[in-house]
């Protein structure tokens, strides 16, 4: 099992130019003399905005060559300096960090890790610039074992719009699988009869039905 610590958040120091704030290269100098310990460290990555103590997700990444090669890249620049315009707040990189685990498997769990944490930032921001494509765990946060999360991993979950750690998936029972299949096929049914542009049909849970603001896209955008 790959294991995976978190870092952050990490103030990000944008130059302060009398057309307005950006991130450019002595902001990213600084960043890593102020943290050079994560520089060659290497995981995923999140870049946002923290304002009025919220915490917004930008752009979710993943670094297997070193978070100093990677998170900086100028399309990411791109993404974070078009937040500065937009947004209000100080910007912010959160790192999930390889701890512990065997390197043979680290680039398929950071595809599952990366992949799981743009799941969860789209739905705390619809706007993430960034959209695309269970053997890790983020303790605290995701397979959590016994203990009190770390401030970092408290911190993460918030920025995630995370309330409690998320366990995986467990297998359900028949009657639960029979009962998942009819609300499918019910599901199937209303959205097959509702107007173009309609909001998906999902139930809470409550049992009551819902629709979904938005939806989860797949490319990445650079």
């Amino acid at each position: 099992m790959i294991r995976f610590r978190v870092e952050g958040p990490l103030v990000v120091r944008p130059l302060q130019g009398i057309h307005g704030r950006m991130i450019e290269k002595s902001a990213i100098e600084r960043f890593w003399e102020e943290n050079p310990d994560l520089a060659d460290e290497v995981g995923c990555y999140i870049f946002g905005m923290r304002s009025g103590g919220g915490l917004t997700p930008i752009y979710v990444g993943q670094s297997t060559t070193g978070f100093k090669h990677e998170c900086f890249q100028h399309h990411k620049l791109t993404h974070y300096n078009e937040a500065l315009v937009t947004r209000n707040g100080t910007p912010i990189m959160f790192f999930v960090v390889k701890d512990a685990g065997p390197q043979s498997i680290l680039e398929t769990c950071l595809d599952q890790v990366e992949h799981y944490l743009i799941q969860l930032a789209v739905q705390h921001n619809p706007d993430l610039a960034n959209v695309k494509r269970v053997e890790w765990s983020i303790p605290g946060v995701f397979h959590a074992e016994p203990g009190h999360p770390t401030a970092s991993a408290m911190a993460l979950r918030q920025i995630l719009g995370i309330v409690h750690p998320i366990q995986p998936a467990v297998q359900k029972t028949p009657d639960e699988e029979k009962a998942n299949a009819a609300l499918k096929e019910q599901t199937a049914t209303a959205s097959s009869t509702a107007e173009p542009g309609d909001a998906p049909i999902t139930e809470d849970d409550n049992g009551q039905r819902k629709g979904i603001k938005g939806s989860f896209k797949t490319n990445e955008v650079e």
